[in-house]
Order: C-alpha cells, then sequence, then structure tokens
C-alpha cells in the first residue's frame, strides 16, 4: 500500500531539525508518476538520501503448532526460503555486498539463525527489497543528484559516481540479505536472479539448504561493490532492545505495570486463551512475571500476530498444521481473531512508545546519526558525492521512528488510526533532503 504523507518531524528530547515538515515515503509499492509529485513538491533536486527499510517477508519467528507437526511445518517454510537456499544466496551476494560485522561478543552466529528455517527471509522477501531498490534507482535517475553533463545514470557504476552509498544492518541474517538484495535491485548486480536461474543439482541443492550461514561465512571478496556494516550489539543504533535489553525490559515493565495497561491488557486475556488454545505454542510453561511479556493476556503477541501475517502472505489457511486443520469453523474463527490480534499488538506497542524515555532510547540514536549529515549536505558541491544510506532494521524500529517523528496518521487514539496500522514485511522510510540550486564549495574528495 502507497503511503506517501507529509509528517510532522518532532522528536521528543531530539534535534530542532526534526521539528519542521518534511517529505517522507513509507512504501512497498513507488508508481514513476507518484515519486515524481512526491520529489517535485518542492521544485529542488534531491541531494541527500536517508532510508530506513524493514527486513523482507519471512517465515514466523517460531512454530506455534503442536510439537508432532513440528516437522511439517518446517519443511513447509523451508521451501519458501531463497532459491537454491539461504547459504548459498548469502555467500553470492556476499561477493558484491559484503558485510563488515564487527562482534563485540565471542558469538558467531546471527542473531536470528538458531530456529531453521523460522525467522528466515523468503523468496518473497528478497523479491520485495529487490524491487524496492530497483524503483528507488528509477526515482532518483529522474529527480536525484547528477554530476555536471550526466543526464542519467546509466548502470549501477554511474549511480556510485555520484551517491556515496552507506549500509548499515542489524545483526540478523534477514535484514542483511534484505538489504543485500535491495542493493542488487538498487545497482542492477542481479546476481541473486543469476543464482535463482542456475542450479548445481539436487544433491548440492539439498546440502546447501541444511547449512546455516554465521559470520565466518561472510568472506571479503575483491568483487565487492558495497559493504554492509554490522555493527557491534552495544554501538548499533538500530535495534534498542538487543543493545540494551535490561533497560529496555525496566522501561517496559514501568509502562506495563500502569493501572491503565493492566485494566486493558486484562481484557485481552480471553482472546489470548482461546488463541493458545489452537495455538499451544502460545502457552508458556513458565508464566512471565516481569519484561516485555508481563501481562494480564499472558502471550507473545508478536508471534500470535505472526501466525497470521506469514500465512496470509504465503496463502496458508490459519488452522494448517494444527490438530484443527481440517475443521472450517476453527478456521472461521481464527480469521476472525486475525485483526483483534493484529490491533492488540498495535495497541500494547502505542503504550509503550507514548512513554517519552522509552521512545527515545529506541528513535533518538539513529535519527540523531542522520541529523549531522543532512547539516552536511546542504552545503556539498555538485561534483561532489552525496550521501544515500541505507538502514536495514526492524518494524518496531521503524514503528518508533514514525512515533518520535509525529507522524499524523499515529497522533489520535482513535481505534481507526493506529489499531489498523503496523510497519509491513519491507516498508520503506525516506528522508530525502534537497536544494533548487548548489552552493559552490571545494570538493572533500570523498
Amino acid at each position: 500500500m502507497e503511503m506517501v504523507r507529509q509528517i510532522g518531524t518532532s522528536l521528543r528530547g531530539g534535534n530542532r531539525m526534526f521539528a519542521k515538515k518534511v517529505p517522507c515515503l513509507l512504501s512497498r509499492s513507488l508508481s514513476s508518476k507518484e515519486c515524481a509529485n512526491d520529489v517535485l513538491r518542492n521544485k529542488g533536486t534531491v541531494e541527500g538520501v536517508w532510508i530506513f527499510c524493514r527486513h523482507g517477508d519471512r517465515a514466523p519467528s517460531r512454530p506455534l503448532c503442536p510439537p508432532h507437526k513440528i516437522e511439517e511445518e518446517a519443511n513447509f517454510w523451508s521451501s519458501r526460503l531463497p532459491r537454491p537456499g539461504s547459504f548459498r544466496t548469502f555467500q553470492e551476494f556476499s561477493r558484491y555486498f559484503t558485510p563488515d560485522i564487527q562482534d563485540d561478543s565471542s558469538e558467531e552466529e546471527f542473531l536470528d539463525t538458531r530456529r531453521y528455517p523460522f525467522g528466515f527471509l523468503t523468496h518473497f522477501g528478497m523479491e520485495q527489497t529487490r524491487e524496492i531498490g530497483k524503483r528507488l534507482f528509477r526515482r532518483y535517475n529522474s529527480h536525484g543528484h547528477h554530476l555536471p553533463g550526466q543526464e542519467s545514470y546509466v548502470n549501477g557504476k554511474g549511480f556510485l559516481d555520484c551517491w556515496d552509498v552507506k549500509v548499515y544492518s542489524t545483526n540478523y541474517l534477514r535484514t542483511i540479505m534484505s538489504i543485500q538484495s535491495f542493493l542488487d535491485g538498487l545497482l542492477g548486480t542481479d546476481c541473486y536472479k543469476y543464482l535463482h536461474n542456475s542450479s548445481n543439482g539436487a544433491a548440492s541443492e539439498a546440502a546447501d539448504k541444511a547449512r546455516i550461514p554465521n559470520h565466518n561465512d561472510a568472506i571479503p571478496f575483491d568483487d565487492t561493490i558495497v559493504r554492509v556494516q554490522v555493527r557491534g550489539q552495544s554501538d548499533d543504533t538500530l535495534n534498542a532492545f538487543d543493545r540494551n535489553p535490561e533497560l529496555m525490559s525496566k522501561l517496559v515493565s514501568k509502562v506495563i505495570s500502569s493501572e491503565e495497561f493492566q485494566d486493558t491488557d486484562k481484557k485481552a486475556a480471553p482472546l489470548a486463551a482461546r488463541l493458545a488454545n489452537f495455538l499451544p505454542g502460545l502457552a508458556r510453561k513458565k508464566k512471565n512475571t516481569k519484561g516485555f511479556n508481563a501481562a494480564p493476556s499472558g502471550i507473545n503477541w508478536i508471534e500470535a500476530t505472526d501466525h497470521f501475517v506469514c500465512r496470509f502472505s504465503h496463502n496458508v489457511k490459519y488452522s494448517q498444521f494444527s490438530d484443527f486443520e481440517h475443521d472450517i469453523g476453527v478456521e472461521q474463527t481464527l480469521s476472525a481473531m486475525a485483526h483483534q490480534t493484529k490491533a492488540h499488538l498495535a495497541w500494547r506497542f502505542r503504550q509503550w512508545y507514548k512513554s517519552p524515555m522509552l521512545l527515545s532510547t529506541i528513535a533518538a540514536p539513529p535519527l540523531r546519526e542522520i541529523a549531522n549529515q543532512l547539516l552536511h549536505a546542504k552545503s556539498m558541491g555538485e561534483i561532489e558525492r552525496h550521501p544515500f544510506t541505507i538502514y536495514s532494521c526492524h518494524d518496531v524500529t521503524i514503528l518508533a521512528i514514525l512515533y518520535g517523528i509525529g507522524a499524523d496518521f499515529l497522533a489520535g487514539d482513535e481505534a481507526g488510526g493506529f489499531r489498523r496500522f503496523w510497519p509491513e514485511y519491507s516498508s520503506t522510510l525516506v528522508r530525502a533532503s534537497s536544494q533548487n540550486t548548489y552552493q559552490s564549495t571545494t570538493p572533500s574528495g570523498n
């Protein structure tokens, strides 16, 4: 769904730069006409671009089915992963878009690879982010910064001659592969298309599918075009929940302990109980008494929402892989609970993000990071490579940024607004800086 809006950007306690109306784009689909209208509102040339992109479509983060159905469900989601497999796809992408991983722990694993294939990026997710990259190439080829005498970028090299592309990702395989696919589309390398159309035989593909990428598989190549920077956990501005889990747990617990939250969440307990009856993986043996899920409703609402979102995306019945998969009545009941589940998740995060301290902990670091870059871009000359910075992150980060900048469609407490919104897979938030004429400056050499 296309949502091009004038979003009021005022971050509580943040930089004054965000206290004005700026054109932002939140999109999974960009038509050339809509792109042109959005960019040309200020009749200028785009001179700097900052992008926050949620990873593409993925498998559910964990199985919620009965134990005897887990293997069957795992086989299904395995068939939806990139082809010919996540390992070969990651290695091929890393030839051109090499991850530069600064891991400040002894772990060599990505944070989302312990439940294969659950939580893994799908083939459809790869196609989503690749298509967004291709469309943004066309967008800025028409309305973006060009070198003197350069009418258009003929290819990815022409794009890189004009733009200083910097890429950052969280330490998740799905965010890294999503942004690699984005770059594959943006720069026209088509390496996934080539890999998808090639085959080393069924035996080789089966062996590759059994391999799970880790940090050691991000081998530098001479073919590297753009590096994907993965900062250490303590320096990562894109995921406060991983960067400082103890602080986030305290801040969330403070919100959850409020009387208003307790009263409203308690009303969702019957819905939670019904969901757990059909999806036993939601029922935990040990009830959480503190942290993110410590509330009267008692289930993980992100995992519950996952169930509906992932199955809808792949045209899978909500009751499939359960003990009720042939019961039409159960399917209808689950369908009726889908909206209620997603709406309650949106409500919970709204309560979290109404806390100034909690919101600023998540949204302020990435917004402050681009503040100085925005100021610097204003003084750059036309023969310099201008900033084109991409952040590959998660739904909770993009949602926090939207709350932080004061997105108008999240402003009111009416049910018709925030309860219907959650950043979809591959949602992309763009901040583009533009001006009418270039200032005369000395090239920086970069």
